[in-house]
């Protein structure tokens, strides 16, 4: 598997593998082409020489352009050759994912939060009737972009402290775990009360506020 990776990182990104390191200098440098060599003054590369700047930034500009199209072909070989999409993962540098990927945690929960917020009637003074259950889960779509999202949407308890007391009981269930004692909204519907009411009931002592939903 490693070697078939290898070569596939190879053929895309048109550099030499980590696998090669240990052969002689000549025979990687024989499949590639080398790159011209920096200004030098008294020995030492010129840093600030304006050819070295104009250079570096070309060849940057370079890689991340094959960069960019490898790891579209690499998906598209993974999924070719059996591979779970997971394994590119392992193959694709944090450094080279979204910038908004490599936001922090904390930040990433604000923004989940204004999202749920924004799709949840309990924050949003409007007709209940357009809120059903499915618009008042539709935030759980952040848990599936990425492994990173997904840990901090499982990890963060006020993100389920508002309740969609209308979904099926073990999703009540899993957020009254997962907001870990917190104080809670209940959304809900007439039928929704009815049905859950020992729920309701048993955790009585941490509900803030009910808003009425659409079934």
């Amino acid at each position: 598997m490693t070697k078939t990776m290898s070569s596939m990182l190879e053929r895309h990104l048109g550099v030499p593998s980590l696998l090669e390191a240990s052969a002689p200098r000549s025979a990687v440098l024989g499949h590639h082409r080398q790159i011209d060599p920096a200004p030098r003054e008294n020995g030492r590369v010129d840093h600030g020489h304006p050819d070295f700047l104009a250079s570096f930034s070309r060849h940057l500009s370079s890689l991340r352009k094959k960069l960019t199209r490898g790891d579209v072909q690499l998906r598209e070989d993974l999924r070719d050759a059996g591979y779970p999409e997971t394994t590119l993962a392992a193959y694709v540098p944090e450094a080279r994912s979204p910038a908004v990927s490599r936001l922090p945690p904390e930040i990433l929960s604000t923004v989940f939060r204004e999202l749920r917020d924004a799709t949840s009637p309990a924050y949003q003074p409007q007709d209940y009737m357009r809120y059903g259950l499915r618009r008042c889960l539709s935030w759980h779509a952040v848990a599936g972009v990425s492994y990173k999202w997904r840990a901090v949407a499982l990890c963060d308890p006020l993100l389920w402290t508002t309740v969609p007391l209308i979904a099926h009981l073990e999703i009540v269930l899993l957020y009254l775990s997962r907001s870990n004692g917190l104080p809670l909204r209940i959304l809900l519907s007439p039928e929704a009360l009815f049905k859950h009411m020992s729920i309701v009931r048993d955790n009585a002592w941490r509900i803030n506020a009910f808003t009425q939903v659409c079934q």
